[in-house]
């Protein structure tokens, strides 16, 4: 008989409830020290995250989903009073827009001036209108004043 390494020796055998019951009592009250959690966190990101594909999120992604886009999103609404500043609404899903580009105005990124809050919708008409690229203030004050939406 040959014998098996690691963890395949009981791979499919399954534990009565009482064997489960234990391990878990065995388990309680445990804590990992903090050196072992930041070396499980090392362990598990960047080239070693199981789902690493070689560094492919564009710099903007980046800029979407770091911590600093999410305070200025708030920020933008809670400024804006948690309403769509083109139809008034403040009942429905809301949307921040950069007033001009993220890829365009880095250093204005998260200046809490290049944000509005539009309804999906409004957002939505806003690029249909002007496009997704190089837009400006007179754009979102032309928007706002007319009654393209």
């Amino acid at each position: 008989m040959l014998f098996k390494k690691g963890h395949t020796i009981n791979l499919g055998r399954k534990c009565s409830e009482a064997t489960k019951k234990k391990m878990s009592e065995a388990r309680k009250g445990f804590k990992h020290t903090k050196e072992a959690k930041i070396k499980m966190s090392k362990s598990h990101s960047g080239k070693n995250h199981y789902n690493w594909q070689g560094g492919i999120t564009s710099e903007a992604d980046k800029r979407r989903s770091g911590l600093q886009y999410h305070w200025w999103r708030k920020d933008v609404l809670i400024r804006d009073n948690y309403t769509c500043q083109k139809t008034g609404e403040t009942d429905c899903v809301l949307n921040v827009h950069h007033i001009y580009n993220i890829e365009d105005s880095i250093p204005l990124n998260y200046d809490i001036n290049n944000g509005i809050t539009l309804s999906v919708e409004a957002h939505r008409a806003f690029h249909r209108i002007y496009g997704y690229k190089y837009n400006s203030q007179e754009q979102i004050d032309e928007f706002l004043d007319g009654s393209f939406f």
